[in-house]
Parts: C-alpha cells; structure tokens; sequence
C-alpha cells in the first residue's frame, strides 16, 4: 500500500507501541485480554481505506497468531 508519506515521516515508537506521521500520532497499540488493540487518533481515524487494507489485515492477523501461540505456552524442547 502507498500511504504518500516519505520514510522520514513515519516513526514506530516501541516504547510507546505507537506510529507517528510527520509528528503527528497516527495509531497506538496495546494487548488487552490476548487481543491487539488499535487506536487510530486524529484525521487516520476516518481513513477507512486503510484500516480495512488488505495488508494492515494480514499484519494484525500475523501479530495476533503470535500472541496465541505466546498464550498457548507452545514451548518447544527436551524435556
């Protein structure tokens, strides 16, 4: 997807969990319950075309298999 904004302009706050564009917060995120939570702030909240992207989907639903497998305690090892 092309958002129209250089690299320059978007920075991902891992400590806040949090995407900024051109200083601007965009979306913030947290786990709640075992589910991602977004929330979009600003004018990003209306940019319905986005949210329902088909790669911002396939992104959550990959992060959100992490989480499962995370709560699933799938550990791996000789036991």
């Amino acid at each position: 997807m092309e958002w129209g904004f250089g690299r320059a302009e978007v920075r991902v706050e891992a400590e806040t969990a949090s995407l900024k564009v051109g200083g601007a917060l965009a979306v913030s995120a947290e786990v709640r319950a075992g589910e991602l939570r977004l929330r979009w702030h600003g004018l990003w909240t209306q940019w319905a075309e986005l949210h329902e992207s088909p790669e911002l989907q396939a992104l959550t639903a990959k992060f959100q298999k992490v989480l499962s497998d995370a709560a699933g305690g799938r550990g791996k090892g000789k036991g």
